[in-house]
Parts: C-alpha cells; structure tokens; sequence
C-alpha cells in the first residue's frame, strides 16, 4: 500500500509539472503573438463617410452649427510672444503650444495667461536640447516630453515648465503619441524603413520593421504593429509627408490618419486599433485603387500627384464632436479643402466660408485648421491678431458693434496686429 501510495503521488507530482510547464509554454506563445505578429485593424464597425468636395455648402451662418464662439487671446508680453501654432496640446489646465521656428513650447492657462515656457536658454546644462520634435502630453502625470531629432534622448517637463529628466529613446519616428496608460505610439514612414533606421532595435524582429504603426509598452517592447507597407514598391522620397498623424479627441481613445490611406483608425487605452471611417470621394478626386501596391508607380508617386492636382493624398485634422467632424483634404494643389461633416444628415459644409453672425460678434471663426477639441462639445481654432483687425475696420460703419463685445476683446483691441493668435472656442449645438 505505502509504495501504491507513493506511485500515485508520484504521477501526480509528474502531471503538475507536465501542465505547469504547458501553461508557460501557452502563455509564452501567447504573449509572442501580442508582441511579434502584424495586426490589421478591426473594420467590423467602420462607416463610411461618401463626400464631394466641390458639393459643400457655402456661407453657412454660424449660429446654424454652433451655439456660442468664445474668444481667448494668448496675453502677449516679451516672454509669451510667438510667432505661429505648429502643433497644440489642450489639457485640463493648460493649452500647450509648439512654435517650431522658435524652437520653443509656449504654456497659456484657460483663460490665456501665459505662466511660462519650455525653452534652450543654457546649451551647456543637462536639459540642453538640440530640436524639439513632436511633443506629447500625459495628463494623469502633468508631464510634457519629446523626441529630440537630433540627439539621443527624450525630454520630460512639468506642466509648469520644469525640467524633469531624459531618457534614451526607445526609437524615432515621424510622429508619435503617448498614452495615459503607458504606452507609446510611433509612425514610421518608408524612408525610414529604407534607410532601415534603428536597425539594432528591429535585429531580432524584422518583420515589425516595415509597420507604419507601432504601439510600444513602458518596457520598450513593441505590443502591437499595424498597417505595414510593402517596401520593395517604394522608392526613398517617393512620398509626401504631413505635419500630423494623431488628434486627441479626449475619448481615451487616439485618433490617426496616415497620407495615401482613406481610413481614419482609433487606438485604444490597452492599443488596440480599430478602423472607424472611410471616406469615399468622386474619381477625379481619389487616387488609383493600387497606387500603393503597383509596382509601376514606384519613384513615380509624387509626379503622379504633381500631374493629378485634384487627387487627395491625405485626410488630416480629423477631429469629431457630437455629431459632426471637421476634416481637411490634402492635395498637391496645396489649397486644402477645409470641411464640416453632419454624420446624421451628410450635409457637407465649408469651414472657410461659414458667415459670422451675432454669435460670433461678426468676426471670423476659424482660419487655417481646427487645432484641436476642449470636450466632446467645442472645437477649438486660432486667428491671427491682423485677421481680427481687418474684421474690425470691415465693421467700423457700425457704431454700436464695439460696444457689444466682452471686455477681454475691447482690451484686445486696444492693443496692435502685432499680439499673439487668438484661440476660438467653437461650441457645437446639442
């Protein structure tokens, strides 16, 4: 009996092991499929969005789309003055903004103070940066950080503007995209896969190499690749960039587009992606269906564009609030269709050309983009100080326009063209 006994406890023991040693090796396998394994977005829910550019409506008035238009001019002192928005953050407490010929990230409050800035004053210290590149925000942190393309290091600053640390960085890319949760998402462009950047990081993973989109965790590992691009039909600069990829759209999601891709795509909080739009557009205005697949387009692509100035190459500043999304068509032409989209009707609508109103106190809403949403509810634009300027001179006839405006834009105006941009918080009607 004692040695059936010990015979039995023996193949048990035996057995623990064996399916111990099963559900590491699952588990192990698992996870390389999470890690190493292309994915292709979730589609099952896309819609479709089937437009005509030349169709938008004009001269829409605004109080037809937009409840209220709250005007916040960024205080202009010699520290805060700048010259343009080249990317803007909106967080809970501050507006972010990059102006890339100053090579500086400007920080307003809520209501457009300016409290301080990110800028190279002391190239011999520590926090001494070369370029900023695209700069992110997490705002479960308060920090601000980015890539230095021109060094080896990421940067990390408060939101008040201190310096925190650098780190090296994991990997480059044309744009990138931090998430509250960690994670970090990267574009690769074809240039970059072809001059085969960061080699040693892709070594012992070649095929995450040719991704356009990688989502890389807090242990440096890529979690997920999508969207990869067939090198061999690519030629070096045989493709135009844009100046972004991602938009907040302070869902817990981020938004991204990618140039010669119809499809706007969502990566969520663990970075999944999901195909969530796709636009349709009349033949004169789309590219060939096998533009990026075809062999014979390659070097070919941007005199095929230059050729083909109606084509759209790029669908940017996809933003979505309620029911509508405003969106910009990028062609060769360089006059980009500015546009308004109702998901419920499909009424097309001119951003450019909607009318002020009462609304709006009679001046422009918008000018070059949307830059960016507060909330599920606002839009949010600039103008520069001359376009408000040439507003008031328009209305200079009416003698009782001045004396409706808030105070914060009579103190506006008292001032020159010189001031920095004015944002335009646009409230969508409900």
């Amino acid at each position: 009996m004692r040695n059936h006994s010990s015979l039995v406890r023996s193949v048990r023991f035996s057995l623990s092991v064996l399916v111990f040693f099963f559900f590491l090796q699952t588990k192990a396998q698992n996870h390389t499929l999470a890690i190493n394994v292309q994915n292709f977005p979730d589609s099952l829910s896309r819609k479709e969005i089937r437009i005509d550019p030349s169709s938008a409506t004009l001269e829409t008035p605004t109080a037809e789309l937009f409840d209220s238009v709250v005007y916040v001019p960024l205080q202009t002192i010699k520290q805060s003055i700048f010259s343009g928005i080249d990317q803007m953050e909106v967080t809970r407490k501050c507006y972010v903004i990059l102006d890339e010929s100053l090579n500086s990230i400007f920080l307003f409050t809520k209501d457009g103070k300016f409290y301080n800035k990110i800028v190279n004053s002391d190239k011999t210290v520590e926090s001494s940066y070369k370029k900023i590149g695209k700069f992110v925000v997490d705002e479960k942190k308060e920090e601000i950080s980015f890539l230095d393309p021109h060094s080896f290091y990421r940067f990390y600053y408060s939101f008040e503007g201190k310096y925190l640390r650098k780190t090296p960085k994991v990997i480059s890319g044309e744009d990138f995209y931090h998430m509250s949760t960690g994670l970090d998402i990267y574009l690769r462009s074809a240039n970059q896969m072809l001059y085969r950047s960061n080699k040693a990081f892709f070594e012992s993973k070649p095929k995450e190499a040719t991704n356009s989109i990688l989502v890389v965790d807090s242990l440096k590992k890529i979690r997920y690749g999508y969207l990869p691009l067939d090198t061999s039909i690519v030629a070096l600069d045989d493709l135009y960039g844009v100046a972004q990829t991602f938009y907040n759209n302070h869902s817990g999601k981020i938004t991204l587009s990618i140039p010669y891709n119809y499809n706007i795509y969502e990566i969520d909080s663990i970075g999944k992606m999901t195909s969530t739009y796709r636009f349709v557009l009349p033949a004169m205005n789309s590219l060939p269906n096998d533009f990026m697949k075809n062999p014979i387009y390659k070097g070919n692509r941007i005199s095929y564009l230059n050729n083909n100035k109606n084509a759209v190459y790029s669908i940017t500043d996809f933003y979505q609030g309620n029911k509508l999304v405003t969106f910009r068509l990028v062609n060769s032409m360089d006059l980009h269709n500015f546009l308004l989209y109702n998901l419920q009707t499909a009424e097309l609508i001119s951003m450019i050309e909607i009318m002020p109103d009462h609304t709006c106190f009679k001046l422009p809403i918008v000018q070059r983009r949307i830059y960016g949403v507060a909330d599920s509810n606002s839009f949010i634009s600039a103008l520069s100080a001359s376009t408000l300027f040439s507003a008031k001179e328009k209305l200079r006839k009416d003698k009782n326009w001045e004396k409706q405006l808030p105070q914060h834009l009579k103190n506006f105006y008292k001032g020159d063209q010189l001031q920095n941009p004015v944002l335009t918080l646009l409230y969508l009607k409900k």
